[in-house]
């Protein structure tokens, strides 16, 4: 698991989670890295993998060489669809015990009804009732990575 922080002129920094997918590729929102690099006050970004403790500054900072995302990506008020985008890394990651790709199997065989376990740092608390400001959260996002375990559910019951 990996972050991102946008680095703005006027505000704190806004993270998004994301994930290693190859030394030379993370795997992350296209929300995230398509909106946030638009915002006007959007002065540049880091990528750290390894970390498990949002204050911890000893990983190396990495940066993002192009985004690919899908052409049908939307995102407006009502829906978000096709949400996702490929990072290419400026630098290849150096892998260890504690920063290592996901796998990504060729299809759900043997995953469904499998307990798997999530990771990311997140929202664990959110208020929106009349503190929702420009469509964003209002609430406390976790310093430390948070984990969750899972089951796994098939295409259709998940439609």
């Amino acid at each position: 698991m990996g972050v991102i922080e946008f680095f703005y002129s006027n505000s704190e920094p806004y993270l998004c989670g994301t994930t290693l997918i190859s030394p030379e590729y993370a795997l992350t929102s296209a929300d995230c890295v398509i909106t946030l690099v638009n915002l006007p006050a959007y002065i540049g970004h880091t990528v750290r993998f390894g970390i498990v403790d949002l204050n911890d500054k000893t990983a190396l900072n990495n940066s993002v060489l192009t985004v690919t995302s899908p052409s049908n990506y939307i995102s407006n008020s009502s829906m978000t669809i096709n949400d996702i985008a490929i990072l290419k890394l400026k630098t290849p990651v150096n892998l260890s015990n504690n920063i290592k790709p996901i796998s990504i199997p060729k299809n759900d065989v043997g995953l469904i009804e499998r307990t798997n376990v999530i990771t990311g740092w997140g929202y664990y608390s959110i208020n929106c009732g009349g503190n929702n400001v420009n469509n964003t959260i209002v609430g406390n996002m976790s310093q430390n990575l948070l984990k969750a375990s899972v089951t796994v559910i098939d295409y259709i019951t998940c439609r």
